[in-house]
């Protein structure tokens, strides 16, 4: 009888059991880059670099365009025309207001600074596969 009883018991406390956790959530995906905010205030520089033979910077507040191209020591620096800088302008702003965006892992990178040189965004872009604004940008550089 006491053994029925501490069944009856056992059953009866488990009842009041708290229920399992709920499951783990997936892994975080490690190549999703989010922008940190607050955005600092612009103009802004955006550079794609590819490696010491293929480095490309628009500076939106010089309105210049600078590559560095074919293991050549000295850059080139040419105007930036006002359409041009407005288009790259409000696609920087699509970037910034936006996210967050995959990473296309190699050997370029994607960066977004301040006139001043604070880092904005980077983000590894060796492609524009992906149709997000990171990709608008980097087809900037490569067509």
């Amino acid at each position: 009888m006491r053994a029925a009883l501490a069944l009856v018991l056992a059953a009866a406390c488990g009842k009041d059991a708290p229920a399992p956790p709920p499951p783990a959530p997936p892994p975080a995906d490690p190549l999703l880059r989010t922008v940190p905010h607050p955005v600092p205030a612009g103009p802004y520089r955006v550079s794609y670099d590819c490696g010491p033979g293929s480095q490309q910077r628009i500076d939106l507040q010089a309105k210049t365009r600078t590559t560095v191209a074919g293991g050549s020591p000295e850059p080139v620096v040419g105007p930036l025309s006002e359409p041009m800088a407005a288009m790259v302008g409000d696609t920087v702003s699509r970037v910034l207001a936006g996210g967050p965006y995959r990473a296309e892992p190699g050997p370029c990178t994607l960066a977004i600074e301040t006139a001043d040189g604070a880092a904005v965004f980077t983000i590894e872009k060796s492609a524009h596969a992906e149709k997000d604004a990171v990709s608008d940008l980097v087809r900037v550089f490569v067509p």
